[in-house]
């Protein structure tokens, strides 16, 4: 048992610590498990096909768009090619490119040149951090989806946030100024985008303070943002690691002064899981605070959440390990070391289940159609099963064995019409020796199903005979003989006390017969059969000290 400063031990104050050890892991634990912002899609979300359909899922589905060239040398004559054109400007970070996508006509024209950057900039750090935008989800026809419930000249590409403070994100087809008319983004959601910018924090900091150069995007992110994920990650290991070593000094306090050994294995077991748990919790607490795109959120939330489904794994094998070492030692104890052998496939058997199961989450989780996979293992195990049929049956027999205990090595026990001594309890058969030394193996599925008369748990063996007297004894003489017989029985130190019992029962063809019983007090097949013998060679003798004696073949008269 872990060692810890003694204290005093009330039960009531027990009781608390051990509320308090399991509130401390819950917590670690949920600190990974809180919900990902409301606007925060999953890598699943971002890899579902959308195809045609309308940003709202408003509109019916439009026809295939006719062949044309475009006549805009940027390629903005449909709302999909002036989204694809924009969202390439601005991961190019081509500002001035990008502000050509934008409905500048409410900026002065003497700022337009200086404006229009930043507006592209804006509109693209705001609409990425809440939404991810997909050209194939806008139109591809010039004039736009019919039936949107929106103006000819405007289509609908997003939506962030929701009621009164929900921005919609469209695009509003101008004329350019030589005839050729054109998408763009709209100047009213520019002006709301750009009224929203304040919101993201961090990046407004980051705009401030620091150098330039590390706002330049590498794989969706900022440099800034992932040098702040990277010294984020390393603040987050720092604290699970003092946590750990915290948790494991307040757990040594809190069963120190416990009697059992399940809790120090709950202090040793969850410090691994709960400072991943912890780092995790950090890690998503301070990158929800980054401003980051919504495709790094949803990569960086599969992966908290993979680490997350890890650590609960980690703590359920721990579990599995630390039972079934307990189990084993409990039958080392009890002699039935051989009986391990099931716990150990038992062990390795739920070891498999849940590091399977973790496995199908993770890979749900990441965007993968495990569906396929799920029906692939069940037509799999099925055909396993129906092949190996026998064997499983076998196998849970053994499992039934090692539970139910009807018999343990070393006992005695009569098997259907057989006797033997259980000797090996496998995975596939059960052992046992006969009186004749021959050695039998049955299958555990048949073994299981038999019925078992087993001789190992008794405290006690029933002593029972019928003793033929002859019949020419007399009535006093077998009166007598029955007194001394059953005094002599009673007077062995063997029988049980009160137990013993001598009594004429009937007349036989060739004897009358007396009923000898009593509990010998032993478990020792071989004592029993000594104090039988004694017992009946005394009642032979008492019966020819009453001038009688036992009745054998025709009868004998005097």
């Amino acid at each position: 048992m872990l060692r810890g400063p003694a204290l005093p031990s009330a039960l009531a104050l027990s009781r608390r610590r051990r509320r308090f050890a399991s509130a401390l892991l819950v917590a670690a634990l949920a600190a990974a498990a809180a919900p990902a912002p409301a606007q925060e899609p999953t890598v699943r979300e971002l890899l579902a096909p959308r195809g045609d359909a309308p940003a709202d899922g408003v509109g019916p589905p439009e026809p295939p768009p006719p062949e044309r060239e475009n006549v805009d040398e940027l390629g903005r004559d449909t709302p999909r090619d002036t989204l694809a054109g924009l969202l390439d400007a601005s991961r190019a970070q081509d500002w001035a490119r990008a502000a050509e996508y934008l409905d500048l006509r409410r900026v002065p024209r003497a700022q337009r040149d200086t404006r229009g950057p930043e507006l592209a900039r804006e509109f693209d750090a705001f609409v990425s951090r809440h939404l991810w935008l997909d050209p194939e989800d806008a139109s591809d026809l010039p004039e736009g989806r019919e039936g949107d419930g929106l103006p000819k000249d405007r289509e609908r590409i997003g939506r962030i946030g929701q009621g009164d403070e929900a921005i919609e994100l469209q695009l509003v087809r101008t004329n350019r100024g030589d005839g050729v008319r054109v998408w763009l983004v709209a100047p009213d959601t520019l002006e709301a985008v750009s009224e929203r910018y304040d919101d993201l924090r961090a990046r407004r900091l980051a705009e401030q303070y620091l150098p330039r150069f590390l706002d330049r995007a590498v794989l969706g992110a900022a440099l800034w943002q992932w040098a702040a994920l990277a010294l984020l990650a390393l603040a987050a290991l720092g604290v699970a690691r003092a946590f750990g070593a915290g948790l494991t000094r307040v757990g040594c306090w809190l069963v120190a002064r416990s009697a059992n050994d399940w809790d120090d294995h709950l202090v040793r077991a969850m410090r691994g899981p709960a400072e991943l748990a912890v780092i995790v919790g950090l890690f998503k607490a301070g990158r929800t605070q980054l401003d980051l795109s919504v495709a790094v959120s949803a990569v960086a939330g599969t992966a908290e959440r993979a680490l997350f489904v890890v650590a609960l794994t980690w703590l359920a094998l721990r579990s599995v390990d630390w039972l079934a070492a307990r189990y084993g030692e409990r039958l080392a104890r009890r002699g039935e070391g051989q009986v391990r052998a099931l716990v150990q496939a038992g062990r390795r058997g739920a070891r498999a289940l849940l590091l399977l199961v973790a496995l199908l989450t993770v890979l749900d989780n990441a965007g993968l159609d495990v569906t396929a996979l799920i029906a692939g293992l069940g037509v799999g195990g099925i055909a396993v099963a129906l092949a190996a049929q026998k064997t499983i049956e076998n196998l849970f027999g053994g499992l039934s064995l090692v539970l139910d205990r009807p018999v343990k090595i070393g006992e005695l026990c009569r098997f259907g019409t057989r006797l033997g001594v259980v000797e090996h309890i496998g995975l596939r058969s059960t052992r046992l020796r006969t009186p004749d030394r021959t050695r039998i193996t049955v299958p555990n599925a048949a073994f299981a199903g038999l019925e078992l008369e087993n001789f190992g748990p008794r405290d006690k063996i029933w002593f029972h005979h019928t003793l033929p007297v002859r019949y020419d004894t007399s009535h006093d003489a077998l009166e007598a003989a029955l007194r001394d017989i059953l005094a002599r029985i009673a007077a062995h130190p063997l029988v049980e006390k009160g137990s013993a019992r001598a009594r004429f029962v009937g007349f036989g063809p060739w004897s009358m017969n007396v009923e000898l019983s009593a509990y010998v007090v032993t478990r020792d097949f071989d004592e029993h059969m000594a104090a039988s013998q004694q017992l009946l060679l005394g009642a032979m003798q008492e019966l020819e000290r009453h001038g009688s004696g036992v009745a054998f073949g025709a009868p004998v008269f005097k």
